[in-house]
């Protein structure tokens, strides 16, 4: 490890977490992991050294580096934890913006989507873009989440096979493409939940917050890992 000077770090704080939220709770347990490394480490270099601080054995720079790297494990799982916890705070947030047929309308809103579902789904394949689009204006006008609901599924499905080359109109329909494309995705963002969203933001500012500090503690050497570290309690309020 290197050593680098101390500098004062902005940390993000846990606010806007529960106390149950796993990036919290992986954040303390993680703390934890490397107050137990520290304290490992502090102790076994107080024996490397005589009562008058002196060196106690003539191979000292050996001992320490290697008393310093019994600090990495810690780093690499706390490394390995924190990472895991990021990278499904991005699956989260990806889910929740993804329109999702299966769970996203009501069982009341899904039947009497299914009840129009033959109807939207013929007219979604055959009417031409711009009057697809037109007449996913009217819906998109409303507020009926079933019609929402079918029309996002049939049409968003017209859209990707002209998206993936399977449908081509004429470069005349480019406007109407445009059109019916914003306008299922506006249809979407009706059946997304916000505050899911919102949350799993922070839980990844959070979390790539942390990863942040831990890189730094870690490549600070072992006495600047000590030292850092010592001040997460008070930074991330644990």
């Amino acid at each position: 490890m290197t050593t680098t000077t101390d500098t004062q770090l902005t940390i993000a704080s846990l606010d806007g977490l529960t106390w149950d939220d796993p990036v919290r709770k992986a954040i303390t347990s993680e703390r934890t992991r490397l107050d137990q490394a520290v304290a490992a480490y502090q102790q076994g270099k107080r024996a490397l050294y005589r009562s008058d601080g002196a060196p106690q054995f003539t191979d000292h720079d050996a001992r320490l580096a290697q008393l310093a790297a019994t600090t990495d494990p810690a780093f690499n799982e706390a490394e390995a934890a924190i990472t895991a916890v990021l990278a499904d705070a991005q699956a989260a947030e990806e889910r929740e913006a993804t329109f999702d047929p299966s769970d996203r309308p009501t069982p009341d809103e899904l039947a009497r989507a299914n009840s129009r579902a033959l109807f939207v789904r013929e007219d979604a394949e055959t009417l031409p873009i711009s009057d697809l689009a037109a007449r996913l204006r009217e819906v998109a006008d409303g507020t009926d989440r079933a019609l929402l609901f079918v029309w996002g599924c049939y049409a968003g499905r017209r859209l990707a096979a002209i998206e993936q080359g399977t449908e081509r109109p004429g470069p005349q329909q480019a406007p109407a493409i445009r059109q019916l494309s914003d306008l299922i995705a506006q249809m979407r963002a009706r059946f997304v939940n916000e505050q899911a969203i919102t949350t799993a933001k922070r839980r990844q500012e959070v979390a790539a917050s942390f990863y942040s500090e831990l890189r730094q503690r870690h490549d600070d050497g072992a006495d600047g890992f000590a030292r850092r570290t010592a001040g997460l309690r008070s930074r991330y309020g644990l």
